[in-house]
């Protein structure tokens, strides 16, 4: 499996409009960060998990011709802004694109993209073709994308925020790999932790917002995911969804060596 980070930044990207920090002037490449998201590919089969408002620029950028599925997180504006893009894979493929998310997701797209569940796209054979093909994932349960990728997902709680109430996402665990992700969450059961642990990770992808020293009300800061990584145990754990502040050089000095921040253009071999 090779997992490419397509994006390592928060909500708002890095550098931040209007922004003068440290981070957001830094010349330095890694503090260059477009939304979270992540292309897997193992043997022939290709996933994107998430797809914010850069994910044009993000396939392009990488070289993504066709994807097997798309994965969500959860259905805030930086994880699928940019599911209108993904029409392209329509076009070239002649089918649907599959798409794997939770029932509250599929509610929160249906509100905000409605189109997307009755427009056909033309594709180049000149039939018309529905965009996506939903998939309704529950935790616990064992899933196959091309029957070669198995996978599995988790709850997590993305704590609460004013105007949208208490949130949650999922996170994404391939056990044949040990590999895990997880991205905007404030919480997590012991249950989950110990599912985690249990698996033997080899690579874990886990947020880091920022520093903020009293935390934030639906992410987690630095030293919770450190906390985190020690309990689960991972041979490394890569941070993402990373904020402006946190400078990527300062984060190299000061992190123990088996945990290191992403950056986009990362390759993770398994």
């Amino acid at each position: 499996m090779q997992i490419k980070v397509l994006g390592s930044g928060a909500s708002v990207g890095t550098p931040v409009i209007g922004c003068t920090c440290q981070v957001c002037n830094s010349t330095d490449l890694y503090d260059k960060r477009l939304r979270q998201s992540i292309y897997i590919l193992k043997d022939n089969t290709s996933v994107i998990v998430d797809c914010g408002p850069d994910i044009r620029q993000q396939c392009l950028s990488n070289g993504i011709q066709k994807i097997d599925a798309l994965f969500l997180t959860h259905a805030h504006q930086d994880h699928v802004g940019g599911i209108d893009d993904l029409r392209a894979f329509v076009y070239t493929s002649c089918k649907p694109l599959d798409v794997y998310l939770d029932v509250e997701t599929l509610g929160m797209l249906k509100e905000r993209f409605g189109y997307v569940f009755s427009y056909k796209v033309k594709n180049r054979l000149g039939q018309r073709t529905d965009i996506i093909k939903t998939h309704i994932l529950e935790p616990g349960v064992k899933y196959n994308v091309a029957e070669n990728l198995e996978f599995e997902v988790f709850e997590q709680d993305h704590g609460f925020a004013e105007g949208m109430g208490r949130l949650k996402s999922l996170g994404f665990l391939f056990p044949n790999e040990g590999f895990a992700y997880s991205t905007d969450v404030k919480r997590m059961d012991d249950a989950v932790f110990k599912k985690l642990h249990d698996a033997r990770l080899k690579v874990w992808f886990l947020e880091t917002l920022g520093k903020a020293v009293g935390g934030y009300e639906a992410h987690i800061s630095l030293t919770e995911t450190i906390s985190w990584i020690d309990r689960v145990k991972p041979d490394k754990g890569f941070l993402i969804h990373i904020s402006h502040e946190l400078l990527h050089a300062e984060l190299l000095k000061t992190l123990p060596k088996h945990i290191r921040p992403a950056h986009d253009g990362m390759l993770v071999e398994l």
